[in-house]
């Protein structure tokens, strides 16, 4: 029940970032096997909502044998400042949107099948 109201909680703060832009950071692979197996990678969207003062950034480590997957953020204010926060509880840190989307952000999962949510909110 708790991972559940944690989750719950998560989808509440960032429901208004589905309303506006969407970039896909990563893409899965096009598959061409008869069956759709999960692939060793990453699959990373970001989400915006309609004023861009929220941000959504969904983190998927599939199979990928890589414990760090680098990503380069769109479609924010290079001149403003974002509150990170994270579903897993993790640190947040302070960004700006230059630093975002010219030196991106590197999101850490230990294991696979895992996933990670940044939430960042527009200061100011």
């Amino acid at each position: 029940m708790a991972v559940l109201k944690k989750v719950i909680a998560t989808y509440k703060k960032v429901r208004p970032t589905f309303h506006g832009d969407r970039y896909i950071l990563t893409a899965p692979p096009e598959f061409v096997e008869r069956e759709n197996r999960e692939h060793g990678g990453w699959e990373v969207y970001e989400h915006l909502s309609l004023d861009r003062r929220l941000v959504s950034v969904l983190f998927y480590r599939c199979l990928s044998p890589q414990a760090q997957h680098h990503v380069v953020l769109r479609g924010l204010d290079p001149a403003a400042t974002y509150s990170a926060e994270f579903h897993s509880g993790r640190a947040g840190a302070v960004y700006t949107g230059a630093q975002l989307m010219e030196q991106g952000f590197v999101c850490s999962l230990d294991k696979t099948r895992n996933a990670e949510v940044m939430i960042l909110r527009r200061l100011g």
